[in-house]
């Protein structure tokens, strides 16, 4: 399997940092300047929507189309038309230099620049009688076009900066986290058998790495003190623990039922011991048969079994 992601820790933090501040850092510039152009739009079109207003109080107060201008000396950027339009003199045959702002086409289209650039904002309402209809127009502020050109163009510069920064202050913040640990790490590899009195180092940062020192000296503590029960046992024991070993081992071999009465067979009795060649004594075999005869040997076997079934027979009920 391919291993995409670096071993290092401080470099897989540091690369995480990076990346999450550099999109956090672009989300961030993008609602910025997005935020700046609304601005600009929403106040343009509040400054045509006034006046609008003020354009429609002239003329529901009689004032012909053609005489507005005269009577409205804020400047251009509108259209009055008979109906709702793009533009009022299309199709028209008189023509105006564009030297002249003013421009009357006739008693119900008149327009005055500037008005139908790209990039204005719009906002029309018709008059009382609903005989004209007005649309006003104004411009982006251009201050606030160069800040937000200002703020849009270096935005990915800024935040490929930034990012490297924030990554650069992370990648040191865990190399002196991880310093302890490596601390740690050296002291716990050169603990052995015969030293564990070595303790590793606790720093006093007080978070998750102080833990883990002291959890681990509380188990090299541990593991001392049961090495020294174990040698202080060993060395007062009174017998060797091997021969130990043996007795319990040959007190825990089951014995074989025997009912009372019975003899003991030889071989019961030579068991455990070096096997023996038996000699050929006849006149020995007969003195041992008559030996079990006066015991009544011979029914010991029967006796037997039937002790064995009788035990078998308690262990089932």
């Amino acid at each position: 399997m391919v291993r995409l992601l670096p071993r290092s820790t401080r470099v897989r933090v540091a690369l995480f940092a990076a990346l999450a501040a550099a999109l956090v850092l672009g989300l961030g510039s993008y609602w910025f300047v997005n935020a700046l152009r609304d601005g600009l739009e929403n106040s343009a079109r509040a400054r045509a929507s006034d006046k609008v207003d003020a354009l429609l109080a002239l003329l529901n107060a009689g004032v012909a189309p053609a005489d507005v201008p005269q009577r409205y000396a804020k400047g251009g950027g509108y259209m009055i038309s008979a109906e709702v339009a793009n533009r009022c003199s299309t199709g028209l045959e008189k023509q105006f230099p564009e030297s002249e702002p003013v421009q009357v086409y006739g008693p119900d289209c008149v327009i005055v620049l500037p008005f139908g650039l790209a990039g204005q904002q719009y906002s029309g309402a018709p008059t009382a009688d609903g005989r004209h209809y007005v649309a006003a127009a104004e411009q982006l502020d251009p201050v606030g076009l160069d800040t937000v050109d200002t703020a849009q163009r270096p935005a990915v510069g800024r935040g490929a900066r930034a990012a490297l920064l924030v990554g650069g202050v992370a990648w040191l913040a865990v190399r002196r986290s991880l310093r302890a640990v490596g601390a740690i790490r050296a002291e716990v590899d050169g603990v052995r058998a015969g030293d564990l009195g070595r303790r590793v180092p606790v720093p006093d940062s007080g978070d998750e790495i102080t833990e883990l020192a002291v959890t681990m000296n509380a188990m090299l503590a541990r593991l001392d003190q049961s090495v020294r029960r174990q040698s202080q046992f060993t060395a007062d024991a009174p017998k060797p623990l091997h021969y130990i070993s043996r007795l319990d081992a040959r007190r825990s071999q089951p014995q074989p039922i025997r009912p009372q009465g019975c003899a003991v067979s030889g071989a019961s009795q030579r068991r455990g011991q070096p096997h023996r060649r038996p000699r050929h004594h006849p006149g020995r075999q007969r003195r041992v048969h008559r030996r079990r005869r006066s015991v009544g040997g011979h029914d010991c076997a029967g006796r037997q079994r039937r002790l064995r079934t009788l035990v078998a027979a308690a262990g089932r009920s």
